[in-house]
């Protein structure tokens, strides 16, 4: 991917490698950009300095890979096919979630908590075909196809989404036609959902600054137009100091904003408060909304920093990722290697002189300078272990649950 940055809009694009060196048109602002000609150019900024010619490539930078059911595009032109792509993804259920679809087989009405989880595990499957299709140089999938399934047996439930369709490169043709009068009717319900969404973000600054109370109504209202922009105040709403300020039922409202809001960037913004503030009550509610991201661990404890390293441990030891796929096994298997082998241990070895000038004996020194026998994992004072690590993120804990999931997947995907 080539990192570039419109003058027209100042937004930073990545685009397929397929673009590199060619011009073409911003369709966020419609400026004429210019993209680099090499992957490892620095991001250059894209202006009208460069003519946009009649033969250039049109292309579409905030989105470099899209999804379409069609087997053809309209406005698009296929330049090439890269053939089929397919991804799979494999989710639990839940005992909770069981329990709760039980009642509702009783009494009638929908399930939210499958709906919930149905909803996610299809994104998940959405974004590795796109991953796929990127990876092969392509721009669109057509002829995209989605089938659910469920796997039972051995009293354990799944739901498994597979995901097919052929991976194209394809350019925009700047001639064709657009139908002015394509849309002749607007439903109200859209106004009016648009009008009460930008009622909210006019209020939320004020909200955000402390001008304003933080209300029942208006955290319910961020679950109904589910802004991105108020995730930083949900966390807030959830995570301490400000968490025992407010009500049990806003705190409830705020989780299920988060629930709502795109994922990604709820995703980003509580791995960043984690490393900011790693708290339980940060790791409880990335665990809580099924957020982990297995490259971004495998980054964190590679990390040279010790407070990335320990909540990216934490991060493995608490929580799973909402759906795993086969593209996860390569990672859990580069986390094991990294837990195992680089992870430095904090601790020094000491010898430890005899009583009455008996026989000297080995042992390790905490970093909190406490004696331990070699064969303790764990400091029997402070309870670290040789990694300066508590019980809660230890290397040990990490590395049995990185090697149980990846073993649970490769005989699932049958690897």
């Amino acid at each position: 991917m080539i990192e570039a940055i419109c003058s027209g809009c100042n937004s930073t694009f990545s685009v397929d490698d397929l673009h590199a060196g060619k011009s073409g048109k911003c369709r966020k602002c419609g400026a004429s950009v210019k993209i680099p000609a090499h992957m490892n150019s620095q991001p250059r900024t894209l202006g009208n300095d460069t003519a946009a010619s009649d033969t250039e490539e049109y292309f579409d930078a905030s989105h470099p890979c899209q999804i379409t059911t069609t087997d053809s595009i309209h406005g698009w032109t296929i330049r090439g096919y890269k053939g089929l792509v397919t991804a799979h993804v494999v989710a639990g259920t839940g005992f909770f979630s069981d329990f709760a679809a039980g009642w509702t087989d009783v009494f009638g009405g929908r399930s939210q908590t499958y709906q919930r989880q149905m909803a996610v595990i299809e994104e998940d499957a959405l974004e590795s075909l796109r991953s796929a299709a990127v990876d092969r140089g392509a721009n669109w999938v057509i002829g995209t196809r989605i089938d659910f399934d469920e796997i039972s047996g051995k009293g354990m439930q799944m739901f498994m989404v597979s995901a097919q369709g052929t991976a194209v490169r394809a350019v925009a043709d700047p001639s064709a036609p657009h139908d002015r009068y394509a849309a002749t009717t607007v439903p109200g319900a859209s106004v009016v959902s648009r009008l009460r969404r930008d009622a909210v973000l006019e209020m939320l600054p004020a909200v955000e600054k402390g001008e304003r109370l933080v209300t029942e109504d208006f955290v319910a209202a961020l679950c109904e137009t589910k802004p991105p922009e108020a995730i930083p105040l949900c966390l807030r709403l959830l995570c301490p100091p400000a968490a025992s300020q407010v009500t049990e039922k806003i705190q409830r409202l705020a989780r299920q904003a988060l629930h709502m809001a795109p994922r990604q960037a709820t995703r980003q913004a509580l791995q960043d408060l984690m490393l900011n503030q790693p708290t339980s009550a940060a790791v409880s509610l990335y665990s809580q909304l099924g957020l982990l991201d297995l490259r971004w661990a495998l980054t964190q404890v590679q990390s040279s920093d010790s407070t990335a390293r320990r909540v990216g441990l934490w991060a493995l030891c608490c929580c799973v990722a909402a759906s795993y796929s086969p593209h996860d096994v390569p990672v859990l298997r580069a986390l094991a290697h990294a837990i195992r082998s680089g992870i430095p241990e904090t601790c020094t070895e000491v010898e430890l002189k005899g009583l009455l000038g008996g026989k000297s004996t080995k042992a390790w020194r905490c970093g909190h300078g406490h004696d331990n026998s070699l064969e303790n994992e764990r400091c029997v004072i402070c309870d670290i272990d040789r990694h300066g690590l508590p019980r809660e993120c230890s290397v040990s804990k990490a590395l049995q649950v990185v090697e149980s999931t990846c073993d649970l997947l490769e005989q699932a995907f049958r690897l």
